[in-house]
């Protein structure tokens, strides 16, 4: 039964599951290596899971972080990463806000990503995270302001 309900999560949140990874590990090989580990340990576990979906994001977040300790090798370059095509105006812009998201604390990186990127709501984050919901949000805000400011210095 466990089976078909994470293949049910894992069909409807792998996109949010590979962003949470990449935003740990700025390594695309890495985060899908971390987020199909994680499926597999999920999947193999015997513990009582209560809420399956919030255990497999934080286990893809443990395994992303394993992955950042034992591959030093790390792409550096978010912006590399999570960008797809764009108008040269939206490019610029883009690089821009990334050089500053590059110069965030961690956990502010980590939730930016994971709410604008992957889409994750505040809950979702602190399931992941193991972070009390407020704490999330005030990583949130505080990235975003801290992201305004360096914009508007520009």
């Amino acid at each position: 039964m466990r089976i078909k309900q994470l293949a049910k999560i894992f069909k409807s949140q792998h996109g949010r599951l590979y962003i949470c990874a990449v935003a740990i590990t700025r390594n695309r090989q890495a985060a899908e290596d971390a987020v199909h580990d994680a499926v597999i340990a999920v999947a193999q576990t015997s513990s009582d899971i209560k809420d399956l979906k919030a255990y497999l994001f934080s286990t893809v977040r443990n395994k992303a972080k394993y992955a950042c300790v034992k591959n030093s090798k790390q792409q550096s370059n978010l912006e590399g990463i999570l960008l797809c095509d764009d108008t040269t105006q939206q490019q610029i812009f883009s690089s821009q806000l990334f050089q500053q998201l590059e110069k965030l604390l961690p956990e502010q990186q980590e939730t930016i990503i994971m709410k604008i990127f992957g889409g994750l709501t505040f809950k979702e984050i602190a399931l992941a995270t193991n972070q009390p919901l407020n704490t999330v949000a005030s990583w949130y805000r505080r990235g975003l302001q801290t992201l305004k400011e360096k914009i508007n210095e520009q």
